[in-house]
């Protein structure tokens, strides 16, 4: 009886093995097709025309692949925003308007101070003259500073801040709507991923 507890304890000590499983193989790496020159074209377009809304300073900047920052205007044209040109355009003109204001203010300033010296100075005494020709280079003047100030009207709208037209959030959701867009109407998706390090 003891012979056989003794063999049943030396067996229940020993460690029952199992037969281990083959390891599965790993599966053979593909490496897939090389991109051929369409392909290649087609990301490198989509790298260069993709935009990126960054920050800057307090606002933000919109700029493309290539990191060139895009102005109001050519956003708009690029994600093809026509309230935002139309908007833009009623603005210069508006611009174009307050130039033409200030230039015929200054041509208008500029023959009066021309018609008061041919007026005014004949047959004058002499200190009634020197009242005109100090009138009439005032007027002379400020003909002349509004007609150099004028074409500033116009620059200054001409590249506006870009968040004078959009919020940031609207800036980004604009550029992503555009990169969608240009991702499907170059079938990015359907390019093979390549190896990181791949041209």
């Amino acid at each position: 009886m003891i012979a056989i507890a003794w063999v049943a304890l030396s067996l229940a000590g020993e460690a029952t093995t199992v037969p281990a499983e083959p390891e599965a193989e790993p599966a053979p790496v593909t490496e897939p097709p090389p991109l051929t020159t369409e392909q290649r074209q087609r990301l490198q377009d989509f790298r260069f025309k993709t935009l990126s809304v960054e920050p800057s300073h307090d606002s933000f900047r919109v700029r493309d692949g290539l990191g060139a920052t895009l102005g109001v205007s050519s956003f708009a044209k690029t994600t093809n925003d026509t309230d935002t040109l139309a908007h833009l355009a009623r603005d210069r003109k508006r611009a174009n308007d307050h130039k033409k204001a200030l230039v015929y203010s200054g041509v208008a300033l500029v023959l009066a101070s021309a018609t008061t010296l041919a007026v005014g100075l004949p047959g004058q005494e002499p200190e009634v003259r020197e009242d005109i020709a100090y009138t009439s280079l005032f007027l002379g003047l400020s003909g002349a500073l509004l007609w150099w100030i004028a074409p500033m009207a116009v620059e200054a709208k001409a590249s506006p801040p870009i968040d004078d037209y959009y919020t940031r959030t609207q800036a980004e959701s604009r550029a992503d709507a555009y990169n969608d867009a240009l991702r499907a109407r170059l079938e990015i998706d359907a390019i093979p991923a390549q190896p990181t390090g791949s041209p």
